[in-house]
């Protein structure tokens, strides 16, 4: 509860002279609690209550007589009777600033994050309005930038526009999210800033900006390397592989990326002629002598990570040695590129009923 002489009798009532008194017209904002007034004339009736909120006599009687309020168990000439129905009285807060995300003192925040923050004020609800931030790069210029809603144009040095989405179907808890024109700048402090004058619509009001700021993660190493070739399924050396296998390798670059139109790929027979072939991603028509034809599949959903999987168009021919050729000039998005043909090679296994022996064996069999 509350009583006039608090906060009350210079919102609702105004005294012109010792026991004379005005009505002041004035609004009451309450969100979670029900307020009455009861104005009473003379009478002595110290449990009278008008409004039907049980209290104890004397408990919320007061009396303006003489130009002030003051207690009274007596009606005077007029009395005001006040009650708060849960007992939590007025608002007198401001709102308040939460759900910082980052976080204050976050470190490796990514550059293309977005800022998001609460204002909350359980009571009467945000005023936003009053709603301003600031996000800053704080390796710049020290200047100000104050955006109440939404941001555009060109910014200052050292300011960091962008747009701030409020979303206030709550006004209790008010979510604002501010994303960025740009990312961010690499390895940096950034600065975020709710302006002095934060607002509940009772007009409590911030006396002093609210401040966090994070770190964002360090620029990506420059990247110099060409990609590598890996996971070869045959392995390099691998023998007794079936005729009907599928050849697959992956290209790997882990910072810049594989370009994918640089992967030229050779399978060969060297039971053959030695015949070199580039295949990119398919082969078609008659397949010159030694060149084992087919078709490459390349899976770049991952262009740091990219899997080719060779498909020959017949079985491979047993008991041979087939060699893989990446062929030079395999580069990443940046053009680093590779100087010399990648290859490996596999055995095949031996045709079923054939055994490999010497001569001296076949002889002694007969």
């Amino acid at each position: 509860g509350g009583y006039p002489g608090a906060d009350l009798d210079s919102t609702y009532l105004g005294f012109t002279d010792p026991g004379s008194f005005e009505w002041i017209d004035a609004a009451v904002a309450l969100s979670t609690s029900t307020f009455y007034i009861a104005f009473e004339q003379i009478g002595d009736y110290p449990d009278c209550d008008s409004v039907a909120v049980d209290a104890e006599a004397g408990s919320h009687n007061w009396t303006g007589y003489g130009g002030d309020w003051s207690k009274t168990t007596l009606f005077g000439d007029f009395m005001l009777r006040c009650y708060w129905e849960d007992g939590t009285g007025g608002d007198f807060l401001p709102p308040e600033v939460t759900g910082l995300n980052p976080a204050d003192g976050a470190v490796d925040v990514p550059v293309d994050t977005t800022i998001i923050f609460h204002v909350v004020d359980d009571v009467s609800g945000v005023d936003v309005a009053t709603i301003e931030l600031t996000a800053q790069d704080a390796s710049r210029g020290p200047l100000k930038f104050k955006l109440a809603l939404n941001a555009g144009g060109p910014s200052p040095t050292g300011v960091i526009s962008g747009d701030l989405h409020v979303d206030d179907a709550d006004l209790l808890d008010v979510v604002c999210t501010f994303t960025p024109d740009s990312d961010l700048p690499y390895a940096d402090a950034i600065t975020c800033t709710v302006a002095a004058g934060l607002a509940d619509i009772q007009g409590n009001e911030t006396s002093q900006d609210i401040v966090w700021d994070f770190t964002t993660e360090d620029e990506p190493g420059e990247d110099y390397l060409p990609p590598e070739v890996t996971g070869l399924n045959p392995a390099d050396g691998a023998e007794g592989v079936p005729v009907v296998t599928k050849i697959i390798f992956r290209v790997v670059d882990d910072i810049s990326g594989v370009d994918v139109e640089t992967i030229k790929f050779a399978a060969q027979d060297t039971s053959k002629n030695a015949h070199n072939f580039a295949l990119a991603f398919s082969v078609g028509g008659p397949s010159p002598t030694g060149v084992i034809s087919g078709v490459l599949y390349i899976d770049d959903i991952d262009p740091l990570d990219v899997l080719c999987k060779f498909t020959p168009d017949s079985d491979l021919p047993y008991a041979d040695t087939i060699t893989c050729t990446v062929a030079a000039g395999l580069a990443d998005a940046l053009g680093n590129e590779t100087l010399q043909d990648i290859v490996w090679s596999f055995r095949t296994e031996n045709k079923p009923g054939v055994q490999n022996c010497t001569w001296g064996e076949i002889k002694a069999l007969y």
